[in-house]
């Protein structure tokens, strides 16, 4: 298969570094180019030399044993200017949940190939390289890693592992920055007159009776679907509360008064907090300022509209579990949260570190611990939301009691419903 039929398949828009390279797998022997940057790669990392020997001797079969359209499916889906490394775990790659030896070592060699290639065709800035030189090293750390905890080398996360093997991944201060196209089903609406933000469903979506995605947590009960309703002069759509649920019943905008300010394959730039990250809204918007001029000054042909983040930490449920004044609630309170799928395991897995807790015998550490466990005790469930924040709006970030999308009728409506979970 040809790097031009490739490029329709997956529909990308790819990058000239990309296509060059591909050019030049089509020009030479296969196996030989995958040697080419596959050694590139390796010599990168930072892993003892009796690792190296170990995993060199397995590639000499690597390249027979999978086919040219597997590996580049792998290498176009995962190029930082233009996809988020999930879409290829989702919909392309291979299991990442079996720890099986021979797939986890597979997946470091997939991601010392991409590096490789990225590496000989990336963007060379002074700036750019000092960023470059920290992905690697954290590479390195993952597969070292690995290796040290089950003797036998693999990655715990492919995605994870990707980011840094494509050079996509940006550690600035105390935040760490992820280019990624929007794929969610919510539409952005700005008031043209009042500049105010709304969001709703753009397509047919399932959701429960709490408004989040239908399944998540096993619950299905109160199940709607939305659809949208257009015509030349307004939409009939369900909107999204900015507390992070799908409201049940529609409502109408003028076409004439509402624009759209961020769809479906927009860049946003992807925000990962690392944990114990302790945050107060100044320093927030300092960091997050930082990470808006790198991407401005960096990636000048691609516009961002706005910061994205997934994770447990805008749960839509936070505050019906959690309302207490907090760095945590005072940033909660500043974004646009959206329902997200993952579910109750992300709490688990951040707040309590373990899958599951016994909440007779656990012992809380924290004030949230003990909300938490109150909540979930009490038979309610939590799943992960989505906080979207547009760069216009980093300048009131910081000013307290002033929430930014949420208004109090919201909050209201919000602690109604979530309270209420069963």
């Amino acid at each position: 298969m040809n790097c031009e039929v490739l490029f329709h398949q997956y529909s990308l828009e790819m990058t000239k570094e990309l296509k060059r390279a591909c050019d030049e797998f089509q020009q030479h022997d296969r196996n030989e180019m995958y040697g080419n940057f596959f050694f590139e790669g390796l010599e990168l990392l930072s892993l003892h030399e009796e690792l190296k020997e170990i995993i060199k001797i397995d590639f000499e079969n690597f390249s027979y044993k999978f086919s040219y359209s597997y590996i580049m499916s792998f290498l176009v889906f995962v190029m930082h200017e233009y996809s988020h490394v999930s879409e290829w775990i989702v919909s392309r790659g291979p299991s990442v949940k079996d720890i099986a030896n021979s797939q986890k070592k597979n997946e470091v060699i997939l991601c010392i190939l991409l590096l490789g290639i990225r590496y000989v065709n990336r963007t060379v800035t002074k700036k750019l390289e000092s960023y470059y030189k920290i992905a690697i090293a954290k590479l390195s750390e993952l597969i070292t890693s690995f290796y040290s905890k089950h003797h036998f080398y693999g990655l715990e996360s492919l995605g994870w592992a990707s980011y840094h093997a494509a050079l996509s991944i940006f550690y600035i201060e105390d935040l760490i920055y992820v280019p990624h196209i929007y794929k969610d089903p919510f539409v952005f609406l700005k008031n043209n007159n009042t500049q105010q933000i709304e969001a709703y469903v753009s397509n047919t979506q399932q959701f429960n009776s709490f408004g989040q995605y239908y399944g998540v947590n096993q619950l299905i009960s109160g199940a709607f679907i939305t659809d949208a309703l257009t015509n030349e002069h307004e939409k009939v759509v369900h909107r999204v509360n900015p507390t992070g649920y799908v409201e049940k019943h529609k409502k109408r905008y003028n076409l004439k008064d509402w624009s759209e300010i961020l769809i479906e394959h927009d860049y946003v730039i992807d925000i990962h907090i690392p944990k114990d990250t302790n945050f107060d809204l100044k320093n927030l918007k300092h960091t997050l300022k930082k990470g808006y001029k790198f991407f401005e000054n960096n990636f000048k042909d691609i516009k961002f509209k706005a910061f994205w983040c997934n994770s447990w930490i805008f749960s839509p449920q936070l505050l019906a579990a959690y309302n207490k004044t907090s760095n945590l609630t005072n940033i909660w309170k500043k974004g646009f949260i959206l329902p997200a799928k993952p579910n109750m395991n992300a709490i688990m897995k951040y707040v309590f570190n373990r899958s599951e807790i016994d909440h007779d015998t656990y012992i809380a550490t924290t004030s949230l611990q003990k909300a938490l466990i109150n909540y979930i005790s009490s038979g309610n469930k939590m799943n992960t939301g989505i906080f979207i924040y547009f760069f216009k709006h980093l300048k009131d970030l910081d000013k307290k009691n002033k929430m930014t999308y949420i208004k109090q009728e919201d909050l209201k409506e919000n602690l109604v419903l979530f309270r209420g979970i069963k």
